[in-house]
């Protein structure tokens, strides 16, 4: 398949599904733009990614198949945080605290207080804030192409 072939094909079913539409040119063209700023937030993003399932590890003690797997996806973002902090590093591009999206702080609000449904909010949440992401960062997708094939490749 060619890097220039759309990407949606590459994506599984289940994850175009989800969404509720394809990511806009008009965004993948700003984000193009804006290199430092793109590569600065996926980086916040992951580690924000783990340390939510840290909390999650910390909070739920009880739930033994939570804690297996929230485990697993901390060590996986943060090997994400490392991968992307590295190419930052070599495109001279220095980490800075970006303040959170408005989008997650208001999905947050509406987090209730009382469990089981604190636990479920903050699972549905999780994977609203993710979705939208994992298609301009899926591999083939342009974004990642542009930003992240070439220096991942390079020697």
């Amino acid at each position: 398949m060619s890097a220039t072939q759309s990407f949606d094909t590459l994506m599984p079913d289940e994850l175009l599904a989800f969404l509720p539409c394809r990511t806009p040119q008009a965004w993948i063209d700003a984000a193009l733009g804006n290199e430092r700023l793109l590569m600065i937030d996926h980086a916040q993003c992951e580690k924000k990614a783990a340390s939510t399932a840290m909390s999650l590890m910390y909070r739920y003690t009880g739930h033994s198949e939570l804690l297996t797997k929230m485990s697993q996806l901390a060590r996986e973002e943060l090997l994400h945080f490392e991968q992307v902090v590295n190419l930052m590093r070599e495109r001279g591009i220095d980490y800075q605290h970006l303040s959170a999206s408005r989008y997650a702080g208001g999905l947050r609000e509406h987090v209730r207080e009382q469990e089981p449904g604190r636990l479920i909010d903050v699972l549905i949440i999780g994977a609203y804030i993710v979705a939208p992401a994992k298609p301009r960062f899926f591999p083939g997708s342009r974004i990642r192409l542009s930003l992240y094939w070439p220096m991942s490749t390079k020697n």
